[in-house]
């Protein structure tokens, strides 16, 4: 999915249209753990969609926020956070 607005409706859209698309293949589409970014739209969507599945923050994005809020660490357990 492309989207420019990044909105939980667009994500809605995304996740009905994946939903029907493998109800159509008969597969049964019922994820214990869905990973993304930090969007909290995206994580409003995947709890109206898929209330059990846990979200998970891809690795990238954990240490792209630790680095950004590293003033927030003690500098001797910033190497060890890392």
């Amino acid at each position: 999915m492309f989207t420019s607005h990044e909105t939980t409706s667009d994500f809605n859209h995304f996740w009905h249209s994946l939903k029907e698309l493998c109800n159509k293949f008969e597969i049964d589409f019922q994820p214990n753990y869905i990973m993304s970014d930090e969007s909290k739209a995206m994580f409003n969507s995947i709890k109206i969609h898929f209330p059990a599945a846990q979200c998970l923050m891809c690795y990238f994005h954990v240490r792209m926020n630790i680095r950004k809020h590293k003033h927030l660490i003690q500098k001797e357990k910033y190497k060890q956070v890392m």
